[in-house]
């Protein structure tokens, strides 16, 4: 009678069904047959224990920049161009110190200009 059989088979309770199932799979991996099955059971144990074991540089990219709470800004009296500098960004300076050397031959020409016009 597989219709009785049948009945039975499917008014057992869901745990019952699941602990039969999970029996017929374990007796198909750990039985004869069934190749495919246990290289991807075997592959997947092998990558599982790889990942649990392997390691290698850990390397974070990401742009960064520092800013620093107190920003100053040194201003030129006038328009022109530095002839050279003896600071940089970053460093230290004291007050009075000099900085920067502005280019003055602009400033030289225009007084050689005025000075020629000068009535004598």
């Amino acid at each position: 009678m597989p219709a009785l059989e049948d009945k039975r088979l499917n008014d057992r309770p869901l745990w019952r069904k699941c602990a039969d199932s999970a029996g017929l799979q374990l007796s198909r991996l750990l039985g004869a047959g069934y190749l495919g099955r246990k290289l991807i059971v075997l592959g997947l144990l092998a990558l599982t224990a790889f990942l649990y074991t392997a390691t290698g540089p850990y390397r974070l990219s990401a742009e960064a920049r520092i800013n620093s709470a107190i920003q100053r800004a040194v201003v030129a009296p006038y328009d022109g161009y530095i002839e050279s500098a003896t600071a940089r960004a970053g460093d230290e300076v004291e007050a009075g110190q000099v900085l920067i050397h502005l280019d003055d031959r602009d400033l030289r020409l225009e007084r050689l200009k005025w000075l020629s016009e000068k009535p004598s």
